[in-house]
């Protein structure tokens, strides 16, 4: 009976020390999430401000012609990043979103930036990077992003589920050293993995399309799964399919929480200067 009661007698202190314990793990955890958080934060904005102290830059005298202004500009935005990384390749914008960042590329290593940030530090929001298998000429670049909860990174692409919001905002840039290139996103599906089976195969988005015969198959497969496609980009697309040039269509991907294999892509086509 007394060993009974000792351990009825010690409950209340064995639970508020476990009680005690699960809280300062918490509080560990939370601490260092904030801390990894807050140097992202830190990192986004200074390579953000080396990038727009350049470029507003007042033009030079010797160069007073715009468009080679804004070319300089750009082959001097990427100077200047891909001195920190080399692996820099180019800066994504959605416009009138907190959507923008560099974007890095190792060949043939899709794992290194998952968990890297763009100055190689271990950090859990990793970078923005296109594909490892991607190469610079193909006319689709793959551009990878974690889903973060902060919305940060490819966070924000969530908001894109809702149609009314993506209409108000299907604009995207990229600079790759001539300055911003105009895109506009004509398509956005949810790809769920975990539903493919011997009858259903899902759209393979991954698999970069190289030829006419290809990209016109990836191209209907994309339409096909789309939950929001806009058809005024139909006569383009066919141009890209004949031409094959590079990075025509953009596509960006990140993880969705519904299920572990499901993901959430955008594409967006290059639109030409007039």
């Amino acid at each position: 009976m007394e060993k009974h009661h000792f351990f009825r007698d010690k409950f209340p202190i064995i639970i508020m020390i476990l009680s005690a314990g699960i809280l300062l793990f918490a509080a560990y955890e939370l601490i260092g999430y904030y801390g990894k958080f807050r140097g992202e934060a830190e990192l986004d904005a200074r390579l953000q401000g080396i990038r727009d102290k350049i470029i507003a830059e007042e033009p030079s005298a010797e160069q007073p012609d715009m468009p080679e202004e804004q070319q300089n500009k750009a082959q001097h935005v990427m100077s200047e990043l891909a001195a920190i990384n080399p692996d820099y390749i180019g800066w994504i914008t959605l416009q009138d979103t907190a959507l923008s960042y560099p974007v890095v590329q190792r060949i043939q290593d899709n794992d290194y930036y998952l968990d890297h940030d763009f100055e190689g530090k271990e950090n859990s929001h990793g970078a923005i990077f296109l594909d490892g298998g991607c190469d610079v000429e193909f006319p689709v670049w793959l551009i990878h992003g974690h889903h973060m909860k902060d919305k940060t990174m490819f966070g924000s692409l969530k908001y894109l589920e809702k149609t009314d919001y993506l209409q108000e905002h299907t604009t995207l840039y990229f600079d790759g050293g001539d300055g911003d290139e105009e895109y506009q996103i004509y398509a956005a599906a949810l790809i769920d993995f975990s539903k493919e089976n011997e009858s259903f195969r899902s759209f393979h988005y991954e698999e970069i399309p190289v030829t006419t015969e290809s990209f016109l198959e990836w191209q209907n497969n994309l339409k096909r799964y789309s939950y929001w496609y806009d058809t005024q980009y139909e006569e383009r697309l066919k141009e890209i399919s004949s031409g094959l040039e590079s990075r025509e269509v953009l596509v960006l991907s990140t993880c969705e929480y519904g299920t572990s294999l499901q993901r959430l892509i955008v594409a967006a086509i290059r639109i030409p200067e007039e």
